[in-house]
């Protein structure tokens, strides 16, 4: 116990060890998975049955001529019924932005589909996570973390949204202010995890990020309109409220949901309940935003704050989104003001990522989500950042005052 206390148990060697028998472990674990799930067709050709069936289907309409259908849950569902059992299903619910980027996907094979695009998105969020931490053992928090896991394994696509947060916050970290809101406007294609995003950059003064990242936004989706037409956006912003009631009419079980309103409906609460719930937590989140990055504090402990936070402002938030977590580790350990934290920081980013590991696992029996504690975790670490880097600053600024006084 003294050892989790101190955080002497984080050795390197321990570190190297534990990221490489879980890495491989999960590469294992991934081919056995898709392996079992995995449908042979009439023809010979093998389809992956998970999440990444969605998006593999949708881009082969695009190349069909029919950009619309993954917008039309009938017609989704009848172009599904050759791959899929009686009453499994999956939806596409991202914004044509997202369709477009995946459209490639579709000249491929789905076991080919499925080995670039996960391939592509590990690579890149390696180098952004490498780049982050300034350590290569960075990359064991992609291939040796459960959330990552959980979205190669589901052919999700936790990997290439946290690449694009990571990229954004790393080009704002190093003040390529335009890049970073390209990569922030390309994070569009899941836009639950930007809420934060805005406040952040307004209340930091990066207007030139907030400029950038709303204009790529624009000429995004305008691409996008030019591709598909607008009958493709129209079929969109129609399915809205069916995505919404996917959520809360039970079409999705709440043990998918690792949000507070998961949380909250999974112990027995309604429905109604659980949105205010979420909605005022989220207040919370936005005032703690505002605050750490209004503040001369030190980037990591911004960044950290920022991606905890924005695993638990939505209530659409999957163990998959949870990856993001990893970069605020990643942060942490590239950060040079961390090295006078608590010790016990480490043992709370450990346990953060071993919750990711076992929450969906006991929600899908228990019906208690664990998902926001793994959050909850790393935002703690991410303010007590924050007020030591503030400190910090302080000292600083009062020794460079006292050094002009002295001239």
């Amino acid at each position: 116990m003294l050892s989790l206390a101190n955080g002497t148990w984080a050795k390197a060697d321990r570190l190297l060890l534990i990221g490489a028998v879980s890495s491989i472990s999960f590469f294992v674990f991934n081919v056995l998975w898709q392996v079992d799930f995995a449908k042979t067709m009439p023809d010979g050709t093998i389809v992956l049955v998970s999440d990444f069936l969605s998006f593999w289907m949708a881009a082969r309409q695009v190349l069909m001529g029919m950009p619309e259908v993954p917008y039309d849950i009938n017609a989704f569902i009848g172009v599904q019924e050759l791959y899929n059992d009686p009453g499994v299903f999956f939806a596409f619910f991202y914004p044509p932005m997202y369709l477009m980027m995946i459209t490639p996907l579709g000249f491929f094979s789905s076991t080919t589909a499925y080995i670039v695009f996960q391939a592509f998105n590990a690579v890149a969020l390696s180098v952004v996570m490498k780049k982050i931490a300034r350590h290569w053992l960075a990359v064991f928090l992609v291939f040796g973390s459960p959330a990552a896991y959980m979205s190669m394994m589901n052919g999700q696509n936790g990997l290439l949204t946290a690449f694009l947060f990571g990229a954004g916050l790393l080009c704002l970290q190093s003040r390529r202010l335009v890049l970073a809101g390209v990569f922030i406007g390309l994070l569009t294609i899941k836009p639950q995890l930007g809420v934060l995003i805005p406040f952040a950059l307004l209340a930091g003064g990066y207007w030139i990020t907030f400029l950038s990242a709303v204009v790529t936004t624009f000429l995004f989706a305008g691409a996008s309109w030019i591709v598909f037409g607008s009958d493709t956006w129209l079929a969109f912003l129609q399915q809205i409220p069916a995505a919404q009631l996917a959520m809360t009419d039970g079409f999705l079980p709440v043990y998918h949901l690792a949000s507070v309103f998961g949380f909250i409906v999974g112990i027995g609460g309604s429905v109604g309940v659980a949105s205010v719930l979420q909605f005022m937590f989220g207040l919370f989140l936005v005032v703690i935003t505002v605050w750490t990055w209004r503040k001369q504090i030190n980037f990591e402990a911004k960044a950290i704050v920022l991606l905890s936070a924005s695993t638990l402002i939505s209530p659409f938030i999957f163990v998959y989104d949870l990856t993001l977590l990893s970069l605020a580790i990643a942060f942490l350990a590239g950060g040079r003001a961390n090295q006078k934290l608590p010790p016990w920081t480490t043992t709370l980013c450990a346990t953060a990522l071993l919750i990711t590991g076992f929450s969906f696992g006991i929600a899908q029996t228990f019906l208690i989500q664990l998902g926001p504690l793994a959050g909850l975790l790393v935002l703690i670490v991410g303010l007590r950042l924050a007020v030591f880097s503030e400190g910090t600053s302080q000292v600083t600024a009062n020794r460079t005052a006292t050094q002009f006084q002295g001239l």
